[in-house]
């Protein structure tokens, strides 16, 4: 360890250098400091490529850059250099660079920093890209709610239902169903960004329009030849919405 140098290459220092002048003083030098100390380590022993590092280096200076002057606040810089280094084994995935990088800007504007809790970062840093992914989706879809519709078989003369297929998504764009989806909201529900509404449903145009064109769908597929006599095919209707909580961490991050 006699040899170590916890200053990164050119390359990374080039794309660092814009970040700390964004940032002015002695914030700049801390975060620049800051940022080598605890990535550099992993660029040594080839766990970050410098490809990775550079990268993540320039989408923090971008998103930085892009602040207007008068709103930088170094006052979370402490803050910044932990999710930092909470970051440093998910930046592999282009997508968690992204995030991370949006989640550190935002911690240093003062028109979002406000809100801003160490847990962020701990909770971004035990995301799947999936779960970042699906977040965002959820928050940029019509009033950052989704639709849900589940295709049911029910008793003609009692509530008893019976599931046709998974609850089916309805997303501005096309509905999706898979095994994969619901794994992904399970987790965004366990940390508590999201809740699946089941028992009410959106009654605005645009979601009741999403509700119709999913049954018709469903029904044009052929999916009532599979239901028994003296039952009828029925749909629950529901919706997936963020949490108070998830749509202060979705801003911070999308």
């Amino acid at each position: 360890m006699a040899d170590f140098n916890p200053i990164p290459d050119e390359t990374t220092n080039a794309a660092l250098k814009p970040t700390a002048e964004a940032l002015g003083g002695a914030s700049g030098t801390i975060f620049t400091a800051g940022f080598n100390l605890i990535l550099t380590p992993l660029r040594k022993y080839n766990i970050r490529k410098e490809q990775e590092l550079t990268d993540y280096a320039n989408r923090i200076k971008n998103h930085i850059t892009n602040i207007p002057v008068e709103d930088r606040d170094n006052s979370k810089v402490d803050l910044v250099l932990k999710a930092v280094d909470d970051s440093k084994f998910r930046l592999d995935d282009s997508a968690m660079r992204e995030a991370f990088a949006r989640l550190i800007a935002n911690a240093l504007n003062a028109k979002q920093n406000q809100n801003f809790y160490p847990a962020y970062s701990d909770i971004l840093s035990n995301m799947s890209s999936e779960e970042a992914l699906m977040l965002k989706r959820i928050y940029t879809n019509t009033g950052s709610n989704v639709p849900t519709s589940t295709p049911v078989s029910r008793n003609m003369n009692s509530s008893d239902s019976r599931k046709l297929t998974p609850r089916a998504y309805l997303f501005d764009d096309k509905p999706e169903i898979s095994d994969q989806i619901n794994i992904t909201i399970d987790l965004l529900i366990h940390s508590g960004l999201i809740q699946v509404k089941e028992d009410s449903w959106l009654t605005s145009s645009h979601y009741t329009e999403k509700y119709k064109e999913y049954e018709d769908l469903a029904k044009s597929s052929g999916i009532e030849k599979f239901i028994q006599t003296e039952r009828k095919l029925d749909f629950d209707k529901g919706y997936v919405l963020l949490t108070s909580f998830g749509t202060s961490f979705a801003k911070f991050i999308v």
